[in-house]
């Protein structure tokens, strides 16, 4: 679900393996600092903002030196980029950060989306 800063870095400890993470959303007047300090480490190759708040994810990126980002309009278009430059033994790990209601009813919707648009790149 991961819809505040510390879930989502939660998900990202979570996995020893390099990792591309999906970050964004709607922002609900959270801190992503945090977040994006978290991106920094090694484990992290590659993030890709999406949502309403990737602009705000990029501002914040760039000012810290996080320059290892893509940027999507929606969810959907983050994960086709995601199956594109993922490697083999790579996490896609979904790791919003933020609220799901500017492109969807609920978290639980994003979730079921994001796992259907998954099983559906097979």
């Amino acid at each position: 679900k991961a819809t505040n800063v510390a879930s989502a870095i939660g998900g990202l400890d979570a996995f020893q393996e390099k990792k591309i993470v999906l970050s964004g959303g709607q922002n609900k007047n959270l801190n992503f600092l945090p977040l994006v300090k978290r991106l920094l480490e090694p484990d992290i190759r590659q993030a890709i903002f999406f949502g309403r708040s990737r602009g705000e994810l990029r501002r914040i990126s760039k000012k810290i030196g996080f320059t290892r980002f893509y940027s999507a309009a929606r969810l959907r278009d983050a994960l086709r980029i995601a199956r594109h430059e993922a490697l083999k033994g790579e996490v896609v790990l979904l790791s919003p950060g933020a609220a799901s209601f500017d492109e969807f009813r609920s978290y639980e919707e994003r979730g079921r989306k994001f796992k259907e648009w998954v099983r559906a790149l097979k």
